[in-house]
């Protein structure tokens, strides 16, 4: 069984990893590593900017251009590969 996990379910993976690992009959191998993740980001029905979100020295002003979000944000992330094989 091979079990790869980022994020919050690193920690669950690694208990898993643990219970088999006291099992006699399996065998666990364990490797980190990076991963690419790909973010969409979405605006949300009230946009980007909202007028709670503005002064009033703004208000009073010009509009302005608002900035322009980009569509997709890459990171890096941490991953956890956990391999569990019988004897």
């Amino acid at each position: 069984m091979l079990l790869k996990a980022t994020a919050r379910a690193i920690e669950k993976t690694l208990n898993l990893a643990l219970y088999f690992q006291q099992q006699n009959q399996y065998q666990v191998n364990i490797r980190t590593g990076t991963v690419t993740t790909v973010d969409d980001i979405v605006e949300d029905s009230e946009g980007a900017l909202s007028p709670e979100n503005m002064s009033m020295e703004e208000d009073i002003r010009e509009p302005s251009v608002e900035p322009k979000l980009p569509e997709t944000q890459i990171r890096k992330t941490s991953a956890i590969e956990v391999a569990i094989t019988l004897r």
